[in-house]
């Protein structure tokens, strides 16, 4: 089958009958736009590489429903843009809770209420995290506390990257939906200080 490079609708309708060889080509064709968008945001080649890859593997995944409204490029991108909302989100997350950790460390004669504060964000996030399945709580761990790559992970489990990142990003999912209203509540009391 010959690969249809001019036609978005087209190349999505050869993604769903070759898929291998249709995937490979718009894998070819936006990797290097895609990568270097991510970059210029971001500024750590590896957190972009793997963004791009998650882009990737969510066009794979979603293939057999995919209806494009837009572009090709315009769909990849605005995938793109949601992992960067999220990953900020997530990063955000953290900060505030190294503020918090970090205030509670010094805190003031007068900040009785930081510390019921920073014990409830901790406890949540102990507990969120102890709530997760047994492997995915080690991987987290080794990722987000440890601060080791995907690639090491998949090497010391001896499981692949891909399942790293899978679980990585269920992880995550499940420790926003618990934090979302907590999230949502903290960031009120801040604007109202």
């Amino acid at each position: 089958m010959n690969i249809v490079y001019h036609d978005d609708q087209l190349l999505i309708e050869q993604l769903l009958q070759d898929g291998e060889r249709a995937f490979d080509y718009i894998y070819d064709l936006y990797w290097k736009q895609l990568f270097q968008y991510a970059y210029n945001r971001l500024q750590s080649e590896d957190i972009a590489k793997d963004m791009v890859q998650d882009v990737f593997i969510s066009l794979w995944n979603k293939r057999d429903g995919l209806k494009l409204n837009s572009s090709l490029s315009a769909y990849l991108f605005s995938i793109l843009r949601f992992k960067l909302i999220n990953f900020y989100h997530a990063n955000e997350v953290r900060k505030l809770h190294a503020l918090r950790v970090n205030q509670y460390d010094h805190p003031s004669e007068n900040n009785i209420d930081q510390r019921v504060h920073i014990n409830e964000v901790n406890s949540l996030l102990n507990s969120s995290i102890q709530n997760l399945p047994c492997k995915m709580k080690e991987i987290f761990k080794l990722s987000r506390i440890d601060g080791h790559s995907t690639l090491q992970i998949s090497e010391q489990l001896n499981i692949s990257e891909q399942t790293v990142k899978n679980q990585l990003s269920t992880a995550l999912k499940r420790l926003k939906l618990n934090f979302a209203d907590y999230l949502t509540i903290a960031v009120i009391y801040f604007l109202l200080k």
